[in-house]
């Protein structure tokens, strides 16, 4: 089941007024997944408080047609890119992205040090390799996260 424009446009509302952003919402297998982010990073107090809020609502509106779980969390710290966006707001840091290289699944490391949005061909990000820098066009990419610094 997908989450219609009216029920997203709520949960990034509640999202809001709790100081936080949604950065995703995925409904799969009987489990309603909310990510939240903001500056400095998201409480357990402010997922409570958006889990409250957000239950009542899908309460109200009868989200899901039996049991469902509501899963409120923040991205962790190998959080996944959601937006082109993100691209720009990490350049610079480590990233693992895993992009489709003529019909071949690959998945490299490396620091994230341009981000292109209006390249010829489209969006498209820079990493810089071991081996050189490679760029990779965003419609090729299936997954990017941040690679943790411990």
């Amino acid at each position: 089941m997908s989450i219609n424009t009216e029920v997203q446009e709520e949960l990034e509302g509640i999202a809001v007024r709790c100081n936080c952003e949604l950065l995703h919402a995925d409904f799969r297998g009987g489990v309603l997944k909310l990510i939240l982010d903001r500056e400095g990073g998201v409480t357990l107090k402010e997922c409570s408080d958006v889990s409250r809020e957000a239950s009542a609502f899908l309460d109200v509106v009868d989200f899901g047609s039996g049991h469902y779980t509501l899963e409120v969390t923040s991205p962790g710290l190998d959080r996944e890119f959601y937006s082109e966006s993100d691209y720009q707001r990490f350049l610079g840091e480590p990233v693992r992205v895993s992009w489709l290289d003529q019909d071949q699944k690959r998945t490299d490391s490396g620091r994230l040090i341009d981000y292109e949005p209006n390249a010829d061909g489209g969006p498209q990000i820079a990493l810089e390799l071991p081996e050189g820098v490679h760029k990779i066009k965003l419609d090729q990419v299936l997954k990017t996260r941040l690679e943790p610094k411990f």
